[in-house]
């Protein structure tokens, strides 16, 4: 079949829409754990969940009225595919700033968790600079071809190719950085905490963040190489239409995680430490309370009671993992 049949136009826009349709029902499920679950959460964090559900509600309305209009009021016009409507140029905006914001939500994580280290401050200027530089190019360049009378076409060019390299490669390069750099804070945690609990959390957080890394990376890949091997037809609008989804859905589940993280940590509260004893001392581990339904994790010595111990000696803070 040649690459140019219509069902390499119309098949990718309904997979990938379909998608985007079931992608959206699960952030739907998400938010509304994330608000039940954790009603106490500050302020920043909410208006940032509140956000992502705003900008991929409307992604997902623009986005049925244009494949409304190309599959079903210009079925058989092949001019539908060439001189789409307005609303087909929401999807690259849509994605470029979910990806942003998704970005430099966990720019902020990374800086909470290690931001004393000066190569973790410049780790995380460096992704931030690549993250606003994705983004802003992924907007500017479509609106630009949106205003243009060639359309679609004009994305083919060598300007299109340049604005979609540089935003999906930039947004490939941020994921792997963030993974990277989140793996390594945690494995050093990880090491530091004599308390096989605490390890057991970590190396679940470790896992979680090659997951989520390597889901929009994968995808962000697969729509660049597809873009730049199959300019002619329509093969890489199926990832398009989901990638602003997956962003959005894994801040939920990193979000939502935490409740998770919370039973296993205190699954073990009728027994709060755990004795690495010596002759003239013993280590216990403790868990502290934080407003915002947040805990940290302590490592005290000599004390009957760690929750109520101010002397603290080693720490890893699992707020802001």
């Amino acid at each position: 079949m040649p690459q140019t049949a219509p069902s390499y136009f119309t098949g990718p826009i309904f997979v990938g829409f379909e998608l985007n349709w079931l992608l959206l029902g699960l952030l739907l499920v998400q938010v509304y754990y994330f608000y039940s679950a954790f009603p106490d959460e500050r302020w920043g964090i909410k208006a940032l969940v509140f956000t992502l559900l705003v900008i991929e509600l409307v992604q997902t309305a623009l986005g049925s009225i244009a494949v409304y209009d190309m599959l079903v009021r210009n079925w058989g016009n092949p001019k539908a595919f060439t001189e789409v409507m307005w609303a087909a140029y929401v999807q690259p905006f849509t994605v470029g700033l979910s990806s942003t914001i998704v970005q430099m939500f966990f720019v902020w994580r990374i800086h909470k968790l290690k931001g004393e280290e000066v190569i973790v401050r410049l780790i995380c200027v460096l992704i931030a600079i690549i993250s606003l530089g994705q983004g802003l190019t992924a907007m500017v360049s479509t609106i630009r071809f949106a205003t243009q009378a060639a359309g679609v076409s004009a994305l083919q060019g060598a300007s299109g190719l340049l604005g979609t390299k540089i935003w999906l490669g930039g947004a490939v390069a941020c994921d792997v950085l963030i993974a990277v750099t989140m793996i390594s804070i945690l494995s050093r945690a990880r090491q530091s905490l004599p308390w096989a609990k605490a390890d057991s959390v970590i190396t679940k957080l470790i896992i979680h963040c090659v997951e989520s890394g390597a889901i929009t990376t994968a995808v962000a890949t697969v729509q660049l190489a597809l873009f730049l091997s199959r300019p002619e037809n329509f093969m890489h609008e199926a990832p398009l239409y989901v990638l602003g989804k997956l962003y959005s859905n894994v801040v939920l589940a990193t979000l939502n995680w935490r409740a998770e993280r919370k039973r296993h940590i205190f699954s073990d509260s009728s027994n709060p430490s755990t004795s690495l004893s010596t002759p003239r001392q013993q280590q216990s581990f403790g868990l502290r309370h934080l407003p915002g339904d947040r805990t940290k994790a302590v490592v005290v010595e000599t004390v009957l009671d760690p929750r109520q111990s101010d002397f603290e000696q080693k720490r890893f803070d699992f707020e802001h993992v």
